[in-house]
């Protein structure tokens, strides 16, 4: 994919235990220069959670919600303005783009507020979604980002291209995360924090870094930004969460419409609100 800069991405969730809710991640208590022990893993989704998800992206609504995605890219690459593709009535295109649901859902790691703020005991990331490759009759890719609701799993948005999985399947002996505000995917394996993209070399280097060294840096980067700081309540873009990205005044060229659910896809004949969301800088290596 093209390198673009960043921008401020939409308000995201984190994977909650059980299920009636989704969490954003808050400021965590502790200090960064915490004793260096052990990390643990950030807790992995149940086997039953991940049946769940997968089941909700090849849902009828999970297809209909794809499908009207890629009837939103196709839109957007004639440059169709959004106040016009909102009004358009795309219900018979969406059902011919058939999407399908492909594969099994993978668990997407974000770097962790905790971690950030040195909480002891704390993993690196956790689970901020679960995502499940949604391909099109056309041959369009894009990845169903799927959370807890109240009633069970469902499908609350997508996203252009299937970087999720490719970087998710890079994990090896670890796993894999990203730190979303500056687009780096990395993967943790034993003590030390490896570069999976060029944004993530250009933070940590080629070799990468230990996990004290890089809980460090991110404390560094935004501990002072975190939702509950003041820098959030001096409005200055609400604040940082780790799983969602820092804002940015910056131009930035956007990779993806998202068509989220729960309030932000609109009922209607072929209404939607579409939110834009950046393009990552590089695709898997």
């Amino acid at each position: 994919m093209k390198k673009n800069s960043r921008r401020v991405l939409t308000a995201a969730t984190s994977l909650a235990a059980g299920a009636g809710v989704s969490l954003a991640l808050f400021l965590g208590t502790g200090s960064a220069h915490a004793a260096d022990l052990p990390v643990p893993a950030p807790t992995a989704p149940s086997a039953a959670d991940l049946a769940q998800a997968a089941h909700a992206a090849d849902s009828a609504a999970g297809r209909s919600m794809a499908g009207r995605f890629f009837v939103h890219l196709d839109q957007r690459a004639r440059r169709m303005p959004v106040d016009q593709a909102a009004r358009a009535d795309i219900t018979s295109q969406a059902k011919a783009k058939a999407p399908e649901a492909s594969g099994d859902a993978v668990p997407v790691y974000s770097l962790s507020a905790d971690f950030v703020t040195g909480r002891a005991g704390s993993a690196p990331a956790q689970v901020a979604y679960l995502a499940v490759r949604s391909v099109s009759a056309d041959g369009q890719r894009a990845v169903a980002r799927v959370e807890p609701q109240q009633h069970g799993f469902a499908v609350v948005g997508m996203a252009q291209g299937t970087d999720e999985l490719s970087y998710t399947a890079q994990a090896k002996d670890g796993y894999a995360f990203t730190e979303p505000q500056i687009n780096a995917w990395y993967r943790v394996s034993g003590q030390r924090v490896l570069p999976l993209n060029a944004a993530a070399r250009a933070s940590v280097g080629e070799h990468g870094a230990s996990l004290a060294a890089y809980r460090q840096l991110v404390h560094e980067r935004y501990a002072d930004k975190l939702p509950g700081s003041a820098y959030q309540r001096s409005h200055k873009f609400g604040g940082v969460t780790p799983a969602t990205g820092t804002a940015s005044a910056d131009a930035a060229t956007p990779r993806a419409l998202l068509v989220g659910g729960g309030g932000v896809a609109a009922a209607g004949a072929g209404a939607a609100l579409i939110t834009l969301v950046t393009r990552r800088r590089g695709g898997a290596v």
